[in-house]
């Protein structure tokens, strides 16, 4: 009696839910179990895949060749069950997405009217610049993108993203790394809401695809050092230490870590408007002024502090000010003061960069004595007393 040779048909391993790029190799028409029939009354044949191991018994074919047109589609499932139950394929923790796409550190490339740095991670997830014009938000349209995720600190144009289909939600962080709750409402987002979905911030080169490795390691499998290898390839500067770190000590979650993540997913989220960026630019000021008395180097009582870092940290934040609707707004004198100390900072940051440690200390009193002046001009009262 011949062998009853079981094909199992043709599909990818996407097909059953499994987003491990190393696992999407096609299968079609391999022989995955044979079946020898035996004599009646013998014991069953076994189910023995390619591996040769022993998955599970069956029941011998009947003997009639009626009969046997009917069996292989039986045992087509019954293996297939049997290869993915021991084999591990398509076995994802409850709630992963499976996604196709390009393999890891092979991104595609898109190029997107109105866009900038567009890359395709996978079938359901692209990252890029900002969309600030109306024929940017075409162009995701037109990509099938039906939720945006900007982690840019400016207020996302909900409005317009609605009437073209598109739901915003808005999970700002900074240049200093992502707080771990923040990721963690990332990776629930891109979970959980509709897809395609674009991740951005500003110019699509470094919080973006920060947020993107989040999403990579978690829900597709990516260890860090792979995520880091698709940040440098979407353009993330190496002298963002902070977003380098958040992710190279990011590990992937389990489902349940996910679920306790707020779902909350606001489309604008709340700003205390300049007061905040100010904040910011204080708190990084007083953390270079701690290095500059350390002599530029990293100060003892703050190891994780590098000076090129902290003057990149300025630089950024004193943009960020600058891309502020209410600044836009403000006197012709208050922006090009701001422009100057931007320039200044990045001055600051070249000089930091090549070791020259007394133009930088002259640079950085420029920038104090710049915002003590604009402080003055715009923002202290008459009289007002300066400490």
């Amino acid at each position: 009696m011949a062998q009853l040779v079981v094909f199992a048909e043709q599909r990818r391993s996407t097909d059953l839910g499994c987003p491990d790029q190393a696992r999407r190799a096609q299968v079609s028409e391999i022989p995955v179990a044979v079946f020898q029939p035996i004599a009646p009354g013998g014991p069953s044949p076994g189910i023995v895949g390619n591996s040769g191991a022993r998955a599970t018994r069956a029941p011998a074919p009947p003997e009639s060749d009626t009969a046997v047109k009917f069996w292989p589609d039986v045992y087509r499932w019954m293996t297939i069950a049997a290869i993915i139950s021991s084999s591990g394929i398509g076995v994802e923790p409850k709630g992963y997405n499976a996604a196709s796409g390009p393999p890891h550190g092979e991104l595609r490339s898109l190029s997107l009217t109105g866009l900038e740095k567009v890359f395709q991670y996978s079938d359901r997830l692209y990252g890029g610049s900002g969309p600030e014009s109306p024929a940017a938000l075409d162009s995701l349209q037109r990509l099938g993108i039906r939720t945006i995720v900007s982690v840019d600190g400016a207020r996302p144009d909900v409005a317009a993203a609605r009437k073209r289909g598109m739901r915003y939600v808005h999970l700002p962080f900074g240049y200093d790394g992502c707080p771990p709750p923040t990721a963690a409402r990332i990776v629930k987002a891109v979970r959980d809401l509709p897809a395609p979905i674009y991740i951005h911030c500003h110019h699509g080169k470094h919080r973006g695809p920060t947020a993107v490795a989040f999403v990579r390691i978690a829900l597709y499998g990516l260890s860090p050092d792979q995520a880091v290898n698709e940040m440098e390839r979407a353009g993330t500067g190496r002298n963002y230490l902070g977003l380098y770190k958040a992710v190279r000590n990011y590990r992937r979650p389990d489902p349940s870590e996910i679920d306790r993540a707020p779902s909350d997913y606001p489309e604008a989220a709340p700003s205390r408007g300049m007061t905040d960026s100010m904040v910011t630019i204080g708190r990084e000021w007083e953390r270079l002024i701690l290095c500059r008395e350390a002599g530029w180097r990293t100060p003892a009582s703050h190891p994780d502090l590098q000076p090129v870092h902290q003057a990149l940290l300025l630089r950024e934040a004193f943009h960020e000010l600058a891309r502020r609707p209410e600044v836009k707004r403000r006197s012709k004198a208050f922006r090009a003061s701001l422009q100057r100390s931007e320039d200044m900072a990045v001055q600051l940051e070249n000089a930091l960069r090549a070791r020259r440690s007394a133009e930088s200390s002259a640079i950085s009193l420029r920038i104090d004595t710049g915002c003590q002046s604009c402080h003055q001009s715009h923002r202290d009262p008459p009289g007002a007393s300066r400490e």
